[in-house]
């Protein structure tokens, strides 16, 4: 399944960042998020399937290049969109973009936050459950 395929059977609505965990020496960029929704719907849509939800579930993204978050604040609040596209000149690269609040403790129930854009260059995504470590949800 490509990664863009991947993306579309992940619902992060209404659902926000805990933390963005970079590992330089395994090439991994985690996106740890409160709770991740699978889309099995032939129509595309969420309808509120809760099945295989995963509380602080990880985005990891595989043989990661590079990584940058603009501009340098943390995102610690909603997760607005992600976006997945084959880097030009490529067979194996994708671009991933995450859209994500930073807001201010004092503020984060007010919604008066930042937005923040996480881009990191990598060969694979995958979902992981911290119930089961190590093992790779790919379908």
């Amino acid at each position: 399944m490509s990664p863009a395929d991947f993306l579309n059977t992940i619902c992060l609505g209404d659902r926000a960042c805990k933390a963005v965990l970079i590992d330089s020496w395994e090439r991994r960029v985690e996106v740890v998020v409160t709770t991740i929704s699978r889309i099995r719907s032939e129509d595309g849509g969420w309808h509120f399937y809760n099945d295989e939800n995963i509380t602080d579930g990880r985005i990891v993204l595989t043989e990661a290049e590079s990584c940058s978050i603009v501009p340098p604040l943390l995102p610690n609040d909603l997760i607005n969109w992600v976006t997945v596209s084959p880097v030009p000149g490529t067979s194996d690269r994708w671009e991933f973009v995450f859209s994500m609040t930073s807001t201010p403790e004092a503020t984060r129930a007010g919604n008066d936050g930042a937005e923040v854009v996480l881009r990191v260059i990598a060969a694979d995504i995958h979902l992981e459950d911290p119930s089961r470590p190590g093992v790779e949800i790919r379908d």
